[in-house]
């Protein structure tokens, strides 16, 4: 198997208007680093990408164009992260 770049799995990104994303996680570092390790780990999700805001770190999963698709993929991600929503550009 082909080994992946860092940059390849998850991208820190700050996000522009226009398109939806799901949030899965906000907290410490500790955790966020077990569940960053953890998505990355499974290749579950296509998108991943974290921030930092003081002082949370926070974990969100794919772009949306549309409103419509992000809450098809919301139903699929809450079954592992019951408390994950969406945000709006």
């Amino acid at each position: 198997q082909e080994s992946r770049g860092l940059g390849d799995v998850y991208k820190r990104q700050a996000f522009t208007s226009g398109q939806y994303t799901i949030q899965v996680f906000s907290g410490n570092f500790k955790e966020y680093k077990i569940l960053m390790d953890k998505l990355t780990g499974e290749e579950k999700y296509k998108e991943i990408f974290y921030s930092f805001e003081t002082p949370y770190y926070k974990i969100r999963i794919g772009k949306y164009v549309s409103k419509i698709l992000a809450i098809k993929e919301l139903m699929k991600i809450k079954k592992e992260f019951s408390s994950a929503f969406i945000l709006q550009p």
